[in-house]
């Protein structure tokens, strides 16, 4: 039997948290991190002491994408779990753009949120890996932050643009771009505008004014 193999048997929860190579994050349903794996500690700077006990939305969370979030709650609370990519804060005060799984505890944790983050630049996702030509999802499955993203990149803003009105890191927006390609299965910045354009995102014209109202 291998070394690694034998390392593997029998540990406990807390040897299984630490060795996941993702930052991996307990949260209760009434927001209060509940266990805050090594990984976390390398990506976020908090130790597990500093973390554990803390309010989340307070500790990670910038009050600009307070809302976001909750929608990302009540969308994974729909369907057990999902995927986001947003800006979350170190313990040095700066922002790391992060892309993130949410899954909703049932059973024995019911409401509690297991989440796991990786540095966007190093997530690729495949979510609409597998979506056909015509089975693109509708807006209405998009979150407000992506409606929200890819309406300003439909009306010719630039990526800095875009993170400053957003208030966000230019990172994290050239990360939505890249999920919102992945996930409508659409290879250009031109294809996102003429989706846009096709589900009343943005006007066909310039100089009309009906567009869909966030």
């Amino acid at each position: 039997m291998s070394s690694m193999t034998e390392a593997w048997q029998h540990p406990n929860e807390s040897d299984l948290l630490d060795r996941h190579p993702a930052a991996t994050i307990v949260v209760s349903p009434e927001g209060k991190i509940l266990a805050w794996n090594r990984a976390a500690t390398d990506l976020f700077g908090f130790e597990t002491d500093e973390a554990v006990g803390q309010d989340f939305d307070a500790l990670l969370v910038p009050p600009t994408d307070t809302d976001n979030r909750h929608e990302l709650i009540g969308q994974a609370q729909q369907g057990g779990s999902a995927c986001y990519t947003a800006d979350r804060k170190h313990k040095s005060g700066s922002l790391i753009a992060v892309s993130a799984v949410m899954d909703i505890g049932a059973e024995e944790a019911p409401g509690a949120l297991f989440l796991t983050f990786r540095p966007a630049s190093q997530m690729i996702c495949l979510c609409g890996e597998d979506i056909g030509e015509n089975d693109r999802p509708p807006l209405k499955q998009l979150t407000t932050r992506q409606r929200q993203v890819l309406r300003l990149i439909a009306e010719g803003r630039s990526t800095r643009e875009i993170a400053h009105r957003l208030t966000l890191s230019v990172k994290t927006i050239e990360t939505h771009r890249g999920h919102l390609m992945q996930r409508l299965k659409l290879k250009s910045v031109a294809g996102l505008v003429r989706y846009a354009v096709a589900v009343g995102l943005v006007p066909a014209s310039p100089w009309s004014t009906k567009a869909k109202v966030e």
